[in-house]
């Protein structure tokens, strides 16, 4: 959970958990310290199902990132977590390990 730059802080995601519906998107907001003006976060590491796409980004400030986060339906309803991965854009990664979870639609 701790976010590699010139000092290691630690970063989150709300909400934490996202029901999947093709074509909707939700708010996130990732907060931390660090964040330069263009970081990007990703969702990686996934344990299957279509990985969510993060779009709209918007760097608020330093410790704030908020985005829409787009996630896709399978044919097969399953739980998938995902890590939630920030690059700043000199290349220092931040990485919240079991960050974001899809469920699927009820």
């Amino acid at each position: 959970m701790k976010f590699r730059t010139r000092s290691s802080s630690s970063i989150s995601i709300t909400p934490k958990e996202r029901a999947s519906e093709i074509g909707t998107g939700m708010q996130a907001t990732i907060t931390g310290t660090g964040f330069l003006q263009g970081a990007k976060p990703t969702f990686v590491n996934g344990s299957g199902g279509p990985q969510p796409k993060a779009e709209s980004i918007v760097w608020v400030n330093s410790t704030t990132i908020t985005c829409i986060v787009k996630v896709g339906t399978e044919s097969t309803p399953q739980v998938r977590t995902w890590d939630v991965k920030v690059e700043n854009t000199n290349h220092a990664i931040g990485l919240l390990v079991g960050g974001l979870t899809v469920t699927q639609r009820q």
